[in-house]
């Protein structure tokens, strides 16, 4: 079996930088698709509409509700939600979101464009589905069922 030498430690710290830079890389690019930055969750906003598609996964959830517009038209928003874990946790599962049921969404609002962050559901039943991390404050959730 060959032994490696390592002579001044020049191999070490040729690998070693070259580690380094893998880790930096796959971290600030992981650091970057998890950023919810873009989304301001000192508001939030409510659409109603059908669910066309509910794709919950991690480690992004992905809604597409069918909305129609005040002229009639059917619009679809992409709504981006929570990882599968915490989607969980809330109670909320895949069967409850089938394509075809009504929903109203509670969502952040993007600071930079049209896109939305799922910050509650409020189920055909009456059920509301509001996970911790992002969650409504109860009262606002209770006027607006009213």
């Amino acid at each position: 079996m060959p032994v490696i030498e390592f002579q001044s430690g020049r191999w070490v710290r040729r690998f070693g930088g070259v580690v380094l830079a893998a880790v930096l890389a796959s971290v600030s690019s992981t650091y970057a698709h998890h950023n919810t930055a873009k989304f301001d969750f000192r508001s939030y906003g409510t659409i109603e509409g059908m669910i066309k598609v509910a794709d919950f996964r991690n480690p992004h959830s992905l809604i597409i509700l069918e909305v129609t517009d005040e002229n009639g038209q059917m619009i679809e928003h992409s709504i981006e939600g929570h990882s599968l874990n915490i989607i969980r946790r809330s109670g909320l599962t895949a069967g409850m979101v089938q394509p075809g049921v009504r929903v109203t969404l509670y969502f952040a609002p993007s600071r930079t464009d049209n896109d939305m962050f799922m910050r509650a559901l409020r189920l055909p039943d009456g059920r509301v589905l509001n996970p911790g991390v992002t969650a409504i404050p109860e009262e606002d959730i209770r006027g607006n069922q009213e």
